[in-house]
């Protein structure tokens, strides 16, 4: 049996993290911004010019933040890493 036989990869069958998300879930929300500070401070449409500007927000998967490092842990525990398995480091020359 060859080592490619022996070894078998972790694997969960994980969906990717745009088919996890619902709409409307959030997991942190900024505060708003007082008075005073939008006075001081420009606005963004002064900054960016408009063709930089995007006509409709961006399509990101809605989640909590307790999904998003669910999500990832189970995506590295299919990694095979010097940090999760015995791992040869002998002479190569």
């Amino acid at each position: 049996m060859s080592n490619e036989e022996s070894f078998r990869q972790a694997y969960w069958p994980e969906p990717i993290i745009f088919e996890l998300g619902r709409r409307g879930r959030r997991s942190y929300l900024l505060p708003t911004v007082e008075d005073e500070i939008k006075r001081e401070v420009k606005g963004i449409s002064d900054v960016l010019p408009s063709e930089l500007r995007r006509k409709e927000p961006p399509h990101l998967p809605e989640l909590t933040e307790a999904e998003v490092v669910r999500h990832y842990t189970v995506l590295s525990q299919m990694n095979f890493g010097i940090d999760n398995v015995p791992y040869p480091l002998g002479s190569c020359t």
